[in-house]
């Protein structure tokens, strides 16, 4: 498009010219228009002018300006020659003051050829800076519950909206609290009254959860004006969200030292919590009380039926439901436990009227003999879970560290003990007893004994010093050889029993071997069992242990 200079002066003498000139030449303006009409010059970047559009076939003097609906000029918009071919002249709205009221208005373009008449044109355009008006919105309910009962499972969401230049185009989408698209529910072109229902379908054709959304509606005018408006609404199909407070933050239940404790905990839903039930089978439930307005906190007392204070301790299990404030078929509300994502509040109660009880201890080992070095690993069993146990190896390790001890509670009574003797222990052969004390959540304490742990001095090595068998029958007249190699020297053999008595010494000078016959030192059959063999030399001392079966 080629433009030429503008001829504001001596336009009068063109007009006389124009005057006395032949016909106008058909067909010197065509295919003319404006785009966008309407538009909106209100500075929000949408539509904010407009441009008024044709062909000339023939070269022409051009004056374009604008008018009102009357067709009274209010702006000179253009004017100069112009060559064939097409050409664009944009407008922003302004008469050069200030921008137009809405409303009709019109391009007058005059257009005069160098030789023929001249041709006139009105192009109409309007001008629109009023958004739609978006009235009457309304969501019922605003609280739905699409769980298939029949009572309010689906939300109906209503408006009315008003073009004050023309229909426009309408859309309406569910959006999460995070502004994402759940559900597209309308879009359409020139509706003016809007009833769309929500059945809680998401886009994907899953169900939505439970929670608030907002429903967006939109309505933009051809001129690109838009107007937004939002209602939330409440999808709920759950039952009320349930807590109980625990008077111990360590422990995950109600303990008490006592046959009476008192529960208490809290209730929460968007539609009100209308009520709160406890049970200890989950077949009879019975009404507790609560209160607040928004969060309910509710209390109740239980009993112990089968307890003995100071030996026999009852724990219950307990479980609380809540009724929220929604309308179903059945009148009840949305019911912990019956509402799917809704689970009975359960934890355990426990009267514990006692202190604690030893069941057993035993060592996990085959034997209770051990090296210095060697890890003892006891299993400690109790009446409950939870006990704080201090274990004493002081009588077993002479280098005794309490800091060394580790202990394991698998949750069900059982505790797991694990100390490894210090390399360096000084003891003989020995039979010593560990002390395991159990203090409870009350600082109540129970202390047991009954672990024995038998160490044996040196490292349990193998050396030159030898027995030919591991057990033997003494009263069948069977007799145990002990190997001294090639040592030479001054031999001392101690036996010790299980217990630690010592029950025969041998000794020899030079000597190849050594027996024993399984006597004592009085010469009477030792027991059958397991004997401890302590081999004292003036190169280092040894120990082997033997079994006696009759």
């Amino acid at each position: 498009m080629q433009r030429a200079t503008p001829i504001r002066s001596g336009w009068l003498v063109l007009v006389v010219i124009a005057g006395l000139a032949p016909a106008a030449v058909a067909g010197l303006i065509t295919d003319a228009g404006v785009i966008p009409s309407p538009f909106s010059p209100n500075a929000d970047g949408a539509n904010d002018s407009t441009a008024v559009f044709y062909t000339l076939s023939d070269t022409s003097a051009i004056v374009i300006s604008v008018a009102d609906s009357t067709l009274s000029e209010i702006l000179m918009l253009w004017s100069g020659w112009e060559e064939p071919g097409e050409h664009r002249h944009w407008w922003n709205g302004s008469d050069q003051r200030t921008v137009v009221p809405d409303g009709g208005y019109y391009f007058l373009i005059q257009a005069i050829p160098q030789a023929g008449g001249p041709e006139d044109l009105e192009i109409p355009v309007r001008v629109d800076t009023e958004a739609p008006i978006i009235s009457d919105v309304s969501a019922v309910p605003n609280r739905f519950t699409p769980d298939g009962d029949g009572v309010a499972d689906s939300v109906a969401v209503s408006f009315n909206v008003d073009y004050t230049g023309g229909g426009g185009q309408v859309s309406v989408l569910v959006l999460d609290l995070d502004g994402g698209e759940v559900k597209q529910l309308f879009s359409s072109v020139g509706a003016e009254s809007v009833v769309v229902h929500w059945n809680g379908i998401h886009d994907s054709g899953a169900e939505s959860p439970d929670a608030l959304y907002s429903v967006d509606i939109e309505a933009r005018d051809p001129a690109g004006n838009v107007s937004r408006t939002e209602v939330l609404i409440d999808l709920d199909l759950c039952a009320p969200y349930l807590g109980v407070i625990y008077p111990d933050s360590i422990l995950s239940e109600v303990r008490v030292n006592d046959t009476l404790a008192i529960v208490n905990g809290w209730a929460y839903d968007r539609a009100g919590v209308t009520s709160v039930e406890l049970s200890l089978d989950q077949v009879d439930w019975v009404e507790i009380s609560f209160s607040g307005p928004d969060t309910v906190w509710w209390e109740h007392t239980l009993a112990c039926s089968g307890c003995v204070p100071g030996t026999s301790d009852e724990a219950l299990s307990v479980y609380v439901r809540g009724h929220d404030g929604v309308d179903t078929a059945d009148g009840e509300g949305h019911v912990n436990g019956i509402v799917s994502g809704s689970p009975v509040l359960s934890f355990l109660v426990t009267f514990d009227v006692a202190g604690p009880y030893h069941d057993e201890s035993t060592i996990k080992d085959d034997d209770n003999t051990y090296y210095p070095g060697q890890t003892v690993t006891i299993w400690s069993e109790w009446d409950d879970d939870g006990y704080d146990l201090d274990v004493d190896f002081s009588a077993v390790d002479s280098n005794f560290d309490p800091e060394d001890v580790s202990v394991s509670d698998s949750g069900t009574g059982k505790y797991i003990v694990s100390y490894t003797i210090s390399p360096n222990a000084i003891t003989p052969v020995s039979m010593a007893r560990v002390r395991i004390e159990a203090t409870d959540h009350f600082e109540r304490s129970l202390a047991d004994s009954s672990v024995i742990v038998v160490l044996l001095p040196g490292s349990g090595e193998p050396s030159e010093l030898s027995l030919d068998r591991n057990f033997f029958n003494p009263a069948e007249g069977d007799v145990l050889e002990m190997d001294l190699g090639s040592y030479s020297g001054k031999v001392v053999v101690e036996i010790f029993n299980m217990t630690g008595t010592l029950v025969r010494r041998l000794e020899a000078e030079d000597a190849q071997s050594l027996t024993w016959n399984g006597r004592s030192d009085n010469d009477q059959l030792v027991a059958s069992g397991v004997y401890f063999l302590k081999i004292v030399t003036d190169e280092g001392n040894a120990v082997r242990k033997v079994a006696i079966v009759k």
